[in-house]
């Protein structure tokens, strides 16, 4: 079995899958942490809580730097 690695997203990726759960209602940390969730789904990782927290990290770099807030 081998040892899942994150894959590459872009910030427009990583934005946009927050913009999706802010829309769906989610923000601040749940919104993030469900972007994560539905990215590494999407592409078909399968995840343990530190890749999901360490991608929830990366989307919210990603949107406080496009000057978004949550």
């Amino acid at each position: 079995m081998s040892i899942p690695t994150l894959s590459a997203f872009t910030d427009d990726q990583l934005r946009e899958a927050y913009a999706f759960q802010v829309r769906q209602g989610y923000r601040g940390d749940m919104g993030r942490t469900a972007a994560a969730m539905a990215l590494l789904e999407d592409d078909g990782t399968i995840a343990d809580d530190d890749m999901i927290e360490r991608l929830a990290a990366e989307i919210g770099r990603a949107v406080e730097e496009s000057g978004a807030h949550d």
